[in-house]
């Protein structure tokens, strides 16, 4: 039986950020992009730095997108690093965003302002394209019959349905 949060060569789990993160092989292994020549070409800088800090960026922008729609916060983190079904849909989320990323670059540090044309871009809209429509679709899947997906934004009883409480981070590692 598997032990949820694990890591392995598509993703690693961080017990203390409580998030997982896509390793440059996953994306080399599933999109066929070496992240380390598209983001280095000239071969200047340590290329596994880059690429792990891009990884970094793209999990941090997930959980964010992830927080950012529900009401409690610390069920979906539990939801995401135990519940079997979520590492799969948060492995694909972020495979969908650092593809968006290398096409489109990084949107979420933009700030939507464009002093020499004299143009403010809508927070809401700007907000919108910053996580890949396709990652958003993915974590709108539900994680099993019953169960809400990581971005449901009612209130749910999911903890009733998958969990009698929510366990201390100390007894779950997680």
């Amino acid at each position: 039986m598997t032990v949820f949060p694990y890591s392995d060569a598509m993703m690693t789990y961080s017990v203390q950020t409580h998030r997982y993160t896509l390793t440059p092989y996953a994306v080399r292994q599933i999109l066929n992009v070496d992240l380390e020549a598209v983001l280095n070409p000239a071969g200047a800088l340590d290329k596994s730095v880059i690429a792990n800090a891009l990884l970094s960026n793209v999990s941090r922008e997930i959980y964010a997108y992830i927080y950012a729609c529900g009401l409690d916060n610390s069920l979906q983190e539990y939801l995401a690093a135990k519940h079997p079904n979520a590492r799969g849909i948060i492995l694909d989320a972020m495979l969908a965003q650092v593809e968006y990323m290398v096409l489109n670059g990084s949107l979420y540090q933009v700030s939507g302002v464009d002093i020499r044309k004299g143009i403010v871009m809508d927070q809401r809209a700007l907000r919108k394209v910053q996580i890949a429509p396709m990652a958003q679709d993915v974590l709108a899947r539900p994680l099993g019959p019953d169960m809400p997906s990581l971005v449901y934004r009612g209130a749910i009883n999911a903890l009733q349905l998958y969990a009698k409480r929510l366990p201390a981070y100390d007894e779950e590692d997680y």
